[in-house]
This record gives structure tokens, sequence and C-alpha cells, in this order.
């Protein structure tokens, strides 16, 4: 193992995420509070009987209490395809989970929710002027970091993020 050594990140990179999502509702970009698909534009969070209740928010994913399906998504071996965030949305190959979707009302239990953050990951890119990793790296104070998923093939981990 060296310097260079590349690792997933894994779910360790919600704690970022989350902090860049609470600095553009500082700045008032994202409302804690506001349905995600009012502000999402490159995908929507399908509505369904769950969502007629209670819209997905922001505060809901950062708490995983949105009630959404995909619990985590698996890593890819290093001889695979990697997925796009579009194609784990929707479920299709080479994504390796189902769809995103809500499957409960929102809020009414927790449940740990990796595909929140994917829908999160999603929003923020949809209302950043900036380039996501950058953007990301400069709010978070990962300004060097240089390494994302999309440009590091891995081998399958054993863990889920």
């Amino acid at each position: 193992m060296t310097s260079e050594t590349p690792f997933q990140a894994a779910s360790i990179s919600k704690p970022v995420t989350a902090l860049a999502a609470l600095r553009l509702v500082q700045e008032g970009t994202l409302s804690l509070d506001e349905n995600v698909n009012d502000k999402l534009r490159t995908w929507k969070v399908p509505d369904n009987q769950f969502t007629a209740q209670q819209k997905v928010t922001v505060r809901r994913i950062l708490s995983h209490s949105d009630r959404i399906n995909v619990q985590g998504v698996p890593g890819y071996a290093s001889d695979e395809p990697i997925a796009t965030v579009l194609q784990i949305l929707k479920g299709e190959k080479p994504a390796n989970t189902d769809p995103i979707r809500v499957d409960v009302v929102s809020g009414t239990i927790w449940r740990y929710s990796g595909g929140g953050y994917v829908i999160l990951r999603t929003l923020m890119s949809d209302v950043s002027s900036a380039p996501r990793h950058p953007r990301v790296h400069h709010q978070s104070g990962t300004k060097g970091a240089t390494r994302c998923r999309e440009k590091i093939r891995q081998k399958k981990a054993p863990w889920r993020i």
C-alpha cells in the first residue's frame, strides 16, 4: 500500500456531503424542508402513494428518514463498468441496485439511506453553478483532493456505501 493506493470512500463521504449541503442551505441555495423535486433538474424522485403524503427533503435525507429503498450502493470490480449517477438513480445497467424510489411515507421511521445521498449529490450538482467536485472540495476543506470515484477503477469492496 502506498499514498497512491485507491480506496473506496464509501459512507465516509456522507459527512463531507452533509457539510457541503448545509453550506448550500446556509447560502440560501437549498432549504432543509422544501421538496427536493422543486430544484432537481437532472432527475426527479418519482411520485407515488408515499410521496403524495410527504415529500423528500434535504433534512430527511441528512437524517436518514427519507424512506428511500436503496440503503447502499455496492462497489464495482476493477474490470466492471462503473454506473453513472443517473444510471444508479434509474436502476439502469451497469448500476447494481434497484431504481431509487420512496417505498414508505418519508419521515415516519429511520433507515440508513445511501440512495438518499445519491439524490442529495444530484440535487447539489443541479443547483450549483460550479462543477461538482471542486465546489465540494472547496466547501469541505479538501480542496487539494484530486481523486474521485469516476476516475479510479477499484476492486469490489466487501462493504456497501
